[in-house]
Formats: C-alpha cells, structure tokens, sequence
C-alpha cells in the first residue's frame, strides 16, 4: 500500500473520526503507488506487480512501472518523503485544531525497529512484516511515546526499491 491510499482511507474515514478519538497514521515508503487491478474495482501496489503479478499487468507494463520507479521515485526519495510527510502533518493539524483528535504520524523507515516475521519464525518467513510480539513492541512504543508528548516518528533511513 502507497500513501496515496493512505491517504484516500483517511478522507474516506473524515466523517466517522470523533473529538478524543485517537488516530495513529503509518506512512509507507515512498516510492509505492496504487495501480489499478484488471477488473478496475480495486487497487494493488506497483510493488505487488513487480513482486509477480501476473493477471494485472504484461511484461510490458512491468518494465515501465520498474523504470519508472528506478528512475523517477528512487532518485527523488528524500524529496517524496519530505511532501508525503508535508501532507500527513497538514492533515494531522486539520484532525487536532479542527476535530479535537489526537493524531500520532509515522513512518516506514522505523518498520525495522521492531520484530519481524523472519525474526519470530527463526528464518521459516522471509517477511519483514511485524510478528505478534512486533506489534506488542509498537504498541508499547506509541504508548510511550505519546505519554512524553511525542506526536510523530521519522529516520533518515530511505528505503529504495532494488
């Protein structure tokens, strides 16, 4: 998932957030981006496509999304980085000053910080997704962190696509 679907779910939840709710955004790397599926009724990632999507998109079209963004995304990382993050903050300060809600905003290059899959299974996953105790680290994590006043997480960290 890119941030242009984050971003597309929270305009799409606006209505439904209320004061003293408590919001917690994770931006993704930014050099992912939706595409559409075949059936044009949902949406993947450039990333599943060139992980082997095979119904979506020809070796044609898998090309094109690789160049583009080799060339175009990963040479402008820090840049994305810094509007996608411009963005979240604007919406955060929307959610806070407007609706009264509590916003935490972070991002992809501290996934790593907490246990993985690959971790947790000693090897038998190669996923770098969060394992049940990864995802009992961050909760435990942004209870901290909001309990000090932190409101947002960022690394210099990039992540490119290789």
């Amino acid at each position: 998932m890119g941030n242009d679907i984050i971003l597309n779910t929270i305009i799409a939840e606006l209505e439904r957030m209320r004061t003293g709710d408590f919001v917690v955004i994770g931006l993704s790397n930014n050099n992912r981006f939706a595409l559409p599926t075949l059936d044009r009724r949902q949406y993947t990632s450039n990333i599943m496509v060139l992980q082997g999507d095979k119904e979506n998109y020809n070796e044609t079209q898998k090309k094109a999304i690789l160049d583009y963004t080799k060339n175009v995304l990963d040479p402008n990382y820090e840049k994305l980085h810094d509007w996608w993050v411009g963005t979240f903050h604007n919406i955060k300060n929307y959610l806070q000053t407007i609706k009264g809600i509590d916003v935490f905003i972070w991002d992809a290059t501290n996934f790593s910080r907490f246990e993985t899959m690959k971790t947790w299974s000693n090897g038998k996953y190669d996923d770098r997704h969060w394992s049940p105790n990864g995802h009992k680290e961050f909760f435990d994590y942004l209870l901290s962190a909001t309990n000090t006043g932190i409101t947002s997480e960022f690394s210099d960290d990039y992540w490119y696509y290789e």
